[in-house]
């Protein structure tokens, strides 16, 4: 099927853009009671899994420019939420810490996120859910490569592999209209 002839709800771009605006706008809705905001919420998750309190690790476990996460940790700093000090072993690395506040509200957060993600996989059987999930692994390590970035990072955040590409994406791997898409 040629790109003209789809309709909207049949392309991936808009699809993806669609779940992403409507899980935000309802994780917003259910953080609103806490204070915080899913960036906000997004970068506490980050501290918690990667269990790193530096400033860069959080950009690349949310893998967004430094300035936005920067903008995000500010006002969290602005809010009570983290505490920002230079790394001991590099002064010009961001050490951050969260508050007594962020702590306080932690595992209510996570408890509405989880029941929304929860919410929204509900009309998938559980072979669905794992195989929707995969799905979208593999095409975020597509358009990593296809964007310049090492797709193997993601294949080992992931924890598994997206065979048939290497590094960069060959012609073959995503056809022959590279330049028309």
């Amino acid at each position: 099927m040629r790109l003209d002839e789809m309709r909207l709800e049949e392309h991936a771009g808009y699809l993806c853009k669609t779940m992403s605006r409507l899980m935000a706008s309802l994780l917003q809705d259910r953080l609103k009671t806490l204070g915080i905001a899913p960036a906000q919420f997004a970068v506490m998750l980050a501290i918690d899994q990667t269990g790193s309190p530096l400033q860069k690790d959080i950009v690349e476990a949310l893998d967004q420019e430094q300035a936005t996460v920067a903008n995000t940790l500010a006002r969290m700093e602005r809010d009570g939420l983290v505490v920002r000090r230079p790394y001991e072993k590099d002064a010009r690395v961001q050490k951050v810490s969260l508050t007594s506040r962020a702590e306080e509200i932690w595992s209510e957060a996570l408890e509405k996120a989880t029941e929304l993600n929860e919410l929204a996989l509900s009309g998938l059987t559980s072979e669905e859910r794992e195989n929707f999930i995969v799905l979208m692994q593999k095409v975020i390590y597509t358009l990593r490569a296809v964007n310049g970035k090492p797709p193997q990072e993601w294949e080992e955040r992931c924890g598994r592999s997206f065979s048939g590409c290497p590094e960069m994406i060959a012609p073959e791997c995503v056809g022959e209209d590279l330049e028309t898409a």
